[in-house]
């Protein structure tokens, strides 16, 4: 009888201790939850020491052009010999192995991810053109006519493909933002304006923005189109300068005069980001988060900004100048000066692990 109480009561106890673990786990659970800034760290790696002009990235890949003087399998830092001509390098994040996309002995740049397609531009003869690559069948086909030309800065999501270019209209030349939805094989003039400049589209969903100024003035106000239904629609006209705007979801980020701006186009609320010494640009944005290039402390540096908590990060702090980001809601990468891409993922400080019982029943995290 006295072994069947003990035994009763060390069960009666690692019950009381489960119990109480329990409810220390729910306490912790939701204070770590109300202090999200405690727990998200940024993890920063090496991506390669080879020199890049842009890269982009997007769940599995991050990608750049590279002198193809050295492969895209070296990862050490090498001095360019020349500008041309570039192939298309990718690192894979989940097997941290590099590779390359495309290398077809031409000047091949400004690498933009999008499922099996890589969208890139061309610049052989100093006339860009924007194409896209598939990487499963290796369909490779020319998004741009031969009747704009310096075509260029393209992005993409889903199925579209959107970039700035020129051509002639009544004998003068008139600056453009295109659409090409890759589905259908179809060319779409968004903005074609010969009193205006325009230039930096981005697409997400229906939605394309760009930025957008009289000719011959920096007067950049942020415009935005629905390829759904034709409409043309402003999405910030401030005194000024806005430049760079990406989107995603239904937030639209940009440069303001060196600081960072939003605006949600499911609420139409204009918001600040950031406002700090020195000059804040190239915004990107990924969920709840953007990220930028950013020079307050005398070099430049990526900053990155969580939308929900409201909170600012510092990701580097070295001498060498950082910038060029691009980024996923869990993964930034950007240039380091004369020193390859470096990334960081999101991590998180706190790791609640279930209780575990072992062989000699006790419990463990």
């Amino acid at each position: 009888m006295t072994s069947r109480k003990n035994s009763w009561h060390n069960r009666m106890a690692v019950t009381k201790i489960l119990t109480c673990a329990f409810l220390i786990q729910l306490t912790m659970s939701a204070s770590v939850a109300d202090a999200e800034t405690a727990r998200v760290t940024w993890a920063e790696f090496s991506v390669t020491r080879q020199n890049a002009l842009t890269l982009d990235v997007n769940q599995a890949l991050i990608a750049w052009e590279q002198s193809n003087h050295s492969p895209c399998t070296e990862r050490s830092a090498f001095q360019t010999a020349s500008h041309f001509p570039f192939s298309i390098c990718a690192y894979n994040v989940r097997t941290n192995e590099s590779s390359t996309l495309i290398d077809q002995s031409n000047p091949d740049i400004r690498p933009r991810l999008n499922d099996d397609w890589v969208v890139y531009q061309r610049s052989p003869t100093g006339i860009s053109t924007i194409r896209a690559y598939n990487l499963t069948t290796a369909e490779d086909i020319v998004v741009s006519p031969p009747a704009l030309f310096n075509s260029r800065n393209a992005n993409t999501h889903d199925s579209t493909i959107v970039f700035s270019a020129e051509s002639i209209v009544d004998d003068q030349v008139a600056s453009t933002i295109m659409a090409y939805d890759l589905t259908a094989r179809q060319l779409i003039t968004v903005s074609l304006d010969t009193a205006f400049s325009v230039d930096h589209p981005d697409v997400y969903g229906r939605v394309v923005v760009w930025q957008q100024a009289p000719l011959g003035t920096h007067d950049f106000d942020i415009m935005g189109y629905d390829l759904a239904t034709g409409a043309l629609f402003a999405i910030s006209t401030q005194s000024r300068s806005e430049q760079f705007p990406r989107i995603d979801q239904n937030i639209v980020v940009w440069d303001g005069d060196g600081d960072i701006y939003g605006y949600d186009l499911g609420t139409s609320k204009l918001f600040t980001i950031v406002q700090a010494p020195g000059t804040q640009t190239m915004p990107v944005v990924a969920g709840d988060w953007v990220a930028w290039m950013d020079d307050r402390n005398g070099q430049w540096d990526i900053f990155a900004y969580d939308l929900a908590s409201g909170q600012t990060y510092q990701i580097t702090n070295d001498a060498i100048n950082e910038g060029y980001p691009a980024m996923t809601e869990s993964l930034i990468a950007w240039i380091r000066q004369d020193d390859g891409i470096h990334a960081a993922r999101k991590m998180s400080n706190f790791v609640l692990l279930p209780f575990v019982q072992g062989q000699d029943n006790t419990y463990t995290r």
